[in-house]
């Protein structure tokens, strides 16, 4: 015997009204559609896609409009989707077109697999990237370099400190730090 089709529907300030997703749902065979409107409190923000989740049997399919209504990040899309999958249950989405049978249950936990090590291997970058960049020297570049300092020198026997910071564009500390450290 066929499961059912079970669907689910996501408020959104973006995507497509709860009236649209649940008509897209019936239409595509759901006889049951859970909805989550937009939560006044955190904690309720996915009450009714909980509740569709253990309303699922054995063989039963969880439809959704598209992947991004289901969760609000990617390791939440991976845990839900799994826990649907370890249940017996299949996923399909409407938009990406993406159809996990309950029997095939195996290639779910390939996909499900392969998008896990790719957030894993995203989240490592991020984290690499973040990191070479906390050992790059921090400030503003200096505004003088060494090759700059003989004509400094040279217009310093005959000018102010305040006359050459003003035709460098920089302030008289600058020509300070540089005459120290040529020095």
């Amino acid at each position: 015997m066929a499961g059912r089709l079970i669907g689910y529907a996501r408020a959104t300030l973006t995507g497509p009204s709860l009236d649209d997703q649940e008509k897209a749902l019936r239409r595509a065979g759901c006889k049951v559609v859970f909805r989550d409107d937009l939560p006044q409190r955190p904690a309720r923000r996915f009450a009714q896609r909980a509740a569709a989740i253990e309303d699922l049997e054995k063989g039963d399919i969880f439809v959704i409009g598209s992947l991004d209504r289901l969760a609000s990040s990617l390791p939440d899309l991976v845990a839900t989707i799994w826990s649907i999958i370890c249940l017996g249950c299949g996923v399909r989405t409407l938009a990406e077109r993406l159809n996990l049978d309950p029997d095939g249950a195996d290639d779910g936990r390939a996909l499900i697999g392969a998008i896990a090590a790719a957030a894993k291997a995203q989240n490592a970058e991020v984290y690499a990237e973040s990191e070479s960049k906390r050992r790059v020297r921090r400030g503003r570049k200096d505004a003088l370099s060494d090759e700059d300092w003989p004509k400094i020198a040279k217009m310093l026997e005959k000018q102010s400190v305040s006359d050459v910071a003003r035709q460098f564009g920089v302030s008289r500390p600058t020509i300070y730090r540089l005459r120290k450290r040529m020095e």
